[in-house]
């Protein structure tokens, strides 16, 4: 299931849309730059995880996906930041061809009902005059 979600999000494991990665520093976790890419990625299927037949508000926080940092609503970034904060002190950053386009603005969080487990997603806000 979980590598189904990475493939509905558009995600890879290795490279989160993108290709490569930067097998720089450990910041002290002993993990690669490229581990510590590949450990946010599981996370974050985790954080996107949500319950589409509750009453309370869900999907109410962004983070940034790794490597190129265009952000998405998660119910839970306690882990993320963790390993955010781990590849920031390892120095590692995008060493991949991310998209040349800025990134869309999220919109607001919503957990919405798929084949394979609900899920966070971001709603785009409309655009005013267009309805």
């Amino acid at each position: 299931m979980k590598k189904l979600l990475l493939g509905l999000l558009g995600i890879t494991v290795a490279g989160f849309g993108c290709s490569g990665g930067d097998e720089g520093g450990t910041g002290g976790s002993g993990l690669t730059c490229a581990e510590l890419q590949t450990a946010y990625a599981k996370a974050l299927i985790d954080a996107r995880m949500c319950q589409a037949n509750l009453t309370v508000v869900q999907c109410t926080q962004l983070v940034p996906v790794l490597p190129c940092g265009c952000q998405t609503y998660v119910n839970d970034r306690t882990e993320l930041d963790k390993l955010k904060a781990q590849w920031d002190a390892a120095g590692c950053q995008a060493t991949i061809l991310c998209p040349a386009i800025a990134c869309p603005a999220p919109g607001k969080g919503a957990c919405v009902s798929m084949n394979s487990g609900d899920v966070c997603t971001s709603v785009p806000t409309p655009i005013a005059g267009t309805d």
